[in-house]
């Protein structure tokens, strides 16, 4: 839940409040029916992605929905921690990888970057494979 706290405070925009007890009862639901995965580094952890299987509102087609996927500020550059999440999530998928971006104030360009290297192609504000 700290990386989801953490995520919100990298954010200028004015974002919702986080619900702790609301948050924690969807992490425990993604634990339990979902792909969580988390990169460790010299015992700390540095990253974390996770996500769950969802339907768009018109297709019955499963997606596997990312609900998060964070790596610490200072270990994003040259560490390869977020492109091994992503890959190791996406091996562990069932379905086909479908983002959000919704936070607001991240580096859109970069983003684009990053999902144009994995794939990804950008519909809105979702990338999906």
């Amino acid at each position: 839940m700290s990386f989801l706290v953490a995520m919100h405070a990298e954010s200028p925009a004015g974002l919702a409040t986080v619900d702790e007890a609301k948050t924690a009862h969807a992490i425990v639901d993604v634990i339990s029916r979902g792909v969580v995965l988390i990169a460790v580094e010299d015992r700390r952890v540095i990253g974390s992605i996770g996500g769950i299987r969802h339907e768009n509102w018109w297709s019955t087609e499963g997606r596997m929905y990312i609900m998060w996927w964070y790596v610490r500020p200072d270990r994003r550059r040259g560490t390869g921690a977020g492109l091994g999440l992503y890959r190791k999530f996406k091996a562990a998928s069932p379905f086909p990888i479908e983002w959000t971006v919704s936070l607001g104030g991240n580096d859109n360009d970069a983003i684009d970057k990053i999902c144009d290297r994995l794939g990804l192609i950008k519909v809105g504000n979702a990338y999906t494979e």
